[in-house]
């Protein structure tokens, strides 16, 4: 989904989304580089947050855009002691409500312990379309602390886009 923003359906070369005002990515707090790099495409650099509890990133897709996710890939930063170990995918299907979990993971550790190391899971979401998808901790990392490492987000489903 977002390869497909960040190329406009396929009509132009790749641009990072974020970089170009198509999403909105943030963090909770960022202790290296900046939210552009989680939905970046680029094995370089880092993109972490604080060691802070319940750390978060999260991309919004913009007012004119869903998704109905099916999977999603996290790519791990270039720190490999950081490594997601317990988290949840979230989403929120417009600017006001709660979040909603998706997929909960614990001490799950198909993110290698590697630089750039990736990992892709499936999802139920029930059919519900999101607008903003985060990623955020609710337990300890690989070292362990509370940093959440994530330089690459990609979701794959069915892309809701009055653009097109």
């Amino acid at each position: 989904m977002l390869h497909r923003i960040g190329t406009d359906h396929g009509r132009r070369a790749w641009v990072n989304p974020h970089t170009d005002g198509s999403v909105v990515a943030a963090m909770s707090s960022v202790s290296w580089e900046g939210p552009h790099k989680f939905v970046g495409r680029s094995d370089d650099g880092s993109c972490l947050t604080k060691g802070t509890p319940n750390s978060w990133m999260s991309v919004d897709l913009g007012a004119e855009r869903t998704v109905v996710p099916t999977h999603y890939c996290l790519r791990h930063d270039g720190n490999r002691n950081y490594a997601a170990r317990n988290w949840v995918l979230e989403g929120k299907a417009a600017d006001e409500g709660d979040w909603q979990e998706i997929k909960r993971h614990e001490n799950d550790a198909t993110l290698a312990t590697q630089r750039y190391a990736v990992g892709a899971w499936p999802v139920d979401a029930g059919g519900r379309a999101f607008r903003h998808l985060r990623i955020r901790q609710h337990g300890k990392n690989a070292w362990p602390n509370d940093r959440l490492a994530c330089c690459g987000f990609e979701v794959h489903g069915r892309l809701l886009d009055a653009q097109v």
